[in-house]
């Protein structure tokens, strides 16, 4: 994600299209303007950082939607990690992470342990309905 040391928008812009890199801008506290996404697999959690390519991808997508932003450019960024599980009909690596799944540790032995894998935080009221 791209970090703008301005708020350009008072509302946040999403394309209607077919879910891709760099398809939304939000305003955000603090006068700032966050751009986003993309999704790139890695190897190792341990060593990742928002690539340079990522953020020109992202500053390139977001100035069709918002011109300023290629004069201001980004002030910071960062990137995060979501473990995603492969969905069924992939339509490449964007497919990854529409879907989640639970796995019940019993078999372990170890009574009431639960992991949860894939989706994002959005999902999270639903994960805990499939739960109970």
């Amino acid at each position: 994600m791209g970090v703008s040391g301005f708020q350009f928008v008072n509302h946040l812009i999403n394309r209607m299209r077919l879910p891709s890199d760099g398809d939304i801008i939000i305003p955000y506290v603090s006068n700032v303007t966050i751009s986003g996404t993309t999704v790139t697999p890695i190897d190792d959690p341990d060593n990742f950082s928002a690539q340079e390519e990522e953020l020109q991808l992202l500053l390139d997508e977001g100035s069709m939607m918002v011109p300023k932003l290629k004069g201001l450019g980004f002030k910071r960024n960062y990137a995060l990690i979501s473990p995603l599980l492969k969905g069924e009909g992939a339509r490449g690596r964007r497919n990854a992470g529409r879907t989640f799944d639970i796995f019940y540790h019993e078999k372990d032995v170890i009574h009431g342990f639960i992991t949860v894998s894939g989706e994002k935080f959005t999902t999270s009221r639903l994960i805990a309905e499939k739960i109970n």
